[in-house]
């Protein structure tokens, strides 16, 4: 497995955990309207979906998933971390790891549908 697919994998993670920490009860009212707890629910999960593929597609199903798992315990330390210590830190970290996500993906997409392409 190349870094591009597990670093994916880690940012897709990081933004999937903060969206959910942020969708609980506590943080949303802290953080963030109480309205968009569901939206945050629903897109951590999507996240989390988003990156248990991306795995399985580029390792397979044996590694895929071994290093999905340790990208989800790398996220979810690093996300239990700053809302231990710095809540509002979250919304920076789900913003960061969404862009990073979405433009390696982008790569990863384009890489499959053209590997003769130089990027």
């Amino acid at each position: 497995m190349t870094a591009v697919p597990l670093l994916a994998q880690c940012l897709l993670s990081l933004a999937a955990f903060s969206c959910l920490c942020l969708a609980t009860p506590r943080n949303a009212r802290q953080l963030s309207h109480p309205r968009w707890r569901a939206p945050l629910y629903w897109g951590g999960w999507l996240l989390l979906g988003t990156a248990a593929i991306t795995a399985v597609t580029t390792g397979g199903w044996g590694p895929g998933l071994a290093a999905l798992f340790g990208a989800l315990t790398l996220a979810a330390f690093i996300v239990i971390g700053l809302a231990t210590y710095r809540p509002g830190g979250l919304v920076h970290l789900l913003v960061a790891g969404m862009i990073g996500g979405a433009w390696l993906l982008g790569k990863l997409l384009l890489s499959a549908a053209a590997p003769d392409f130089p990027y």
